[in-house]
Formats: C-alpha cells, structure tokens, sequence
C-alpha cells in the first residue's frame, strides 16, 4: 500500500508541474504586448506570403515547397492564437482562434489534395476556401485591434 501512495504522490506532483507549465504558457499579456505581437505576427504572414507567391508551380517539388510553406504559416497562426490578451480584446482573441481552427483545416485539406499523385480538385476547393476565411479571420484581428484603440 505505501509503494501505491508514493505512486500517487509522484503523480499528482507531475500533474500540478503540467499544470503550472501550462499556466505560465497562456499568462495574459498587456493591450501593449499583444499589439506588439500581432505586428510580428503580420510581418510573418507577409514574409511567408511573398514565398508562397514566388512559387513556381511548373517546377519540381513545387508542391512540397508550397506544403512547407503552409505548414510554417499554419504554425505561426496557431502560436498567434495561443496568446492570451486582456478581455477587452476579447474579439481580437477569438477572431485569432477561428483563423486558426481556419488555417490548420485548409492546411490539411491543401495536403490532401497534392499530396497524392493526382490533385484532389475537392480537397482543393474546400482548401481554397477554408484559406480565404482563415485571410479574412486575419484582417478581422486586424480590425478589433483597431476598434479598441
């Protein structure tokens, strides 16, 4: 019984070090830091934007590189949404979270679609689209952090 004890012990004591890691993660951040944050944020998405744009897609490993690219700014719309801003940029947060939900479907649908030896003209379309709301969600971040200054 005491070995079971010291087990339970050990593992709760786990839980609460998660626990805390997750805490320190999400800490809310400043109007200030989280403006800051979403002019890093936008820079990235040009920046990758510009790479996507130069893609030539006669080119071999045109695809891969396109898959790559979308994977990197699938990433950083997911780290943007993690933040944690103060609740008067409630709005900002969520218009973050739906372009991330947004994102990482289109992302996947993009896979879908040229990952294969055929194009998945389906999985395209509903890529293209899941991509266009997830741009607009962007600009709509944009948009609450404008309405609150």
């Amino acid at each position: 019984m005491r070995k079971i004890g010291k087990s339970i012990v050990v593992f709760l004591m786990l839980g609460v070090m998660v626990f805390s890691l997750c805490a320190c993660k999400h800490a809310k951040i400043t109007k200030e830091e989280y403006a800051a944050k979403a002019d890093e944020f936008y820079a990235k998405i040009v920046e990758i934007g510009t790479e996507i744009d130069t893609i030539n897609p006669t080119d071999v490993g045109s695809s891969e590189h396109l898959l790559s690219a979308l994977d990197t700014l699938n990433a950083e719309v997911k780290t943007f949404s993690e933040l944690n801003p103060p609740s008067e940029l409630k709005d900002a947060k969520e218009r973050a979270e739906s372009a991330s939900k947004l994102m990482n479907e289109a992302v996947t649908d993009f896979h879908t679609a040229l990952g294969g030896e055929t194009v998945d003209q389906n999985a395209l379309d509903t890529a293209r689209f899941n991509y266009g709301n997830a741009i607009i969600e962007i600009k709509n971040v944009g948009i609450a952090l404008q309405n609150v200054n």
